[in-house]
């Protein structure tokens, strides 16, 4: 006789679930106790969740990872058929002195890229630069000034950020290997 699905260790049982989807894990829950608690780990969840959604996965609002996947969106939470509202976690920093104003800011799972204007009639007023936020400290990873015109649009790429100004320039900065 074969090995039965009870001899498989957890972790490996769980890398089975991850392979094979939510729907098809979905469906073993009712086939023995053993899938059902595999298939019930939140870890299998988060996985699911994390791979859907990225670091954006709103795990705080829901009690399980697998409600929050069924959920669909992640941002408007139920609980036993009863809408809540999204919950948010708050931060804010400062990234520069007024009146200089970020102009645009764009967001990927691993990083927030704000521009920032030059501040005009200024007297010895710094250039328009760029910050790069780590979203999950707050902190400033890395900063460059980019122009003495105002930056008033950005877009990111793999490896790239996409800057326009007011000195109708468009500006590509390349991320090395070593930032």
């Amino acid at each position: 006789a074969g090995r039965r699905w009870s001899d498989v260790p957890q972790d490996l049982g769980v890398l089975v679930c991850h392979y094979l989807g939510p729907m098809a894990v979905s469906m073993l829950l009712s086939t023995c106790c053993k899938t059902r608690d595999l298939g019930l780990l939140d870890e299998v969840w988060r996985f699911f969740c994390t791979s859907a959604w990225g670091r954006s996965a709103n795990f705080c609002v829901y009690r399980s990872a697998k409600q929050l996947y069924f959920d669909c969106n992640g941002w408007f939470p139920q609980t036993c058929g009863r809408r809540r509202q999204p919950a948010f976690e708050v931060q804010q920093m400062t990234l520069h002195n007024s009146p200089c104003l970020t102009m645009d800011l764009r967001m990927t799972d691993e990083e927030v890229i704000t521009c920032s204007e030059a501040p005009r009639d200024v007297p010895g007023g710094r250039p328009a630069c760029v910050h790069i936020v780590d979203p999950g400290t707050g902190g400033v990873r890395q900063r460059f000034e980019v122009s003495d015109a105002t930056i008033n649009c950005c877009d990111v790429g793999p490896g790239l950020i996409c800057l326009g100004s007011d000195d109708s320039r468009v500006r590509l900065y390349r991320r090395s290997a070593d930032a």
